[in-house]
């Protein structure tokens, strides 16, 4: 038995009275009982966003390849915008997310018009 029995129950209960997804019903259970324990939360989503400025390296039909000005490596962003791009732009992004992977390093991200 995991020994996070209650907690996995408690999200699953409210999956079912809500029809959200688990990682969604989670991410809600997971706020809610560090706000009740006064415990700072890791919510993404609470944090401010960050502007940051980037030259585009490489775009595809969902995501581009950036290199943000003053960092050396490169990262991709995913966004709805990069249509309207091409390489060689340089771009403000609003930094919804970031997500750190062994090999790279991914963004959830809007482009600033």
């Amino acid at each position: 038995m995991t020994p996070h029995r209650d907690f996995k129950s408690i999200i699953r209960a409210r999956q079912l009275e809500t029809g959200e997804s688990y990682a969604a019903a989670y991410a809600h259970v997971r706020r809610d009982r560090d706000a009740l324990l006064g415990q700072p939360t890791d919510d993404p989503g609470s944090a401010p966003h960050e502007r940051v400025d980037a030259v585009v390296l490489k775009v595809s039909q969902r995501s581009a390849r950036v290199r943000v000005l003053g960092e050396d490596q490169a990262l991709s962003f995913h966004s709805p915008d990069v249509s309207n791009v091409v390489p060689g732009h340089v771009v403000t992004l609003i930094i919804k997310r970031r997500h750190g992977l062994a090999w790279d390093e991914a963004e959830s991200a809007d482009l600033d018009a």
